[in-house]
């Protein structure tokens, strides 16, 4: 713990440090390149399943009129795609992708899928994120 001077006041700051396990690492090196770009991988259909999806909604993902958005900010246009695909494919909701910013997209989830959506996620939405979902 120690003071920090600041042109607007002093303030306490509070440093730590955490553990790291070596398999977050190797989690890191499937969705970031080299250059700490992100990165879908090819397997990602194998590798997504329903709570993976619920911890990317919670994270990522609101309301949006009926359906809902997943920010894919970060992601090229073709992941983005390609993840919008295996959403499709995987779990059978209807998805378009949505640009957010220059050369960013976000994936709808559209209205017609909004129960479906629910049903995949739902039982896994921790109660202080279900307000996403209501």
């Amino acid at each position: 713990m120690y003071e920090i001077v600041r042109s607007t006041g002093t303030f306490l700051q509070i440093g730590f440090q955490s553990l790291s396990f070596p398999w977050v690492d190797q989690l890191r090196s499937i969705f970031y390149d080299d250059q700490g770009r992100k990165r879908l991988p090819s397997n990602i259909a194998f590798l997504l399943t329903p709570i993976g999806l619920a911890f990317f909604f919670m994270d990522d993902g609101a309301k949006a009129g009926k359906g809902f958005l997943l920010h894919t900010d970060g992601f090229t246009k073709e992941d983005v795609a390609l993840l919008a695909s295996v959403l499709e494919a995987k779990f059978g909701l209807k998805c378009s992708l949505r640009r957010r910013h220059q050369g960013q997209f976000a994936i709808y989830i559209s209205a017609h899928s909004r129960g479906r959506f629910i049903s995949i996620v739902g039982p896994y939405i921790h109660p202080s994120m279900r307000y996403k979902i209501s």
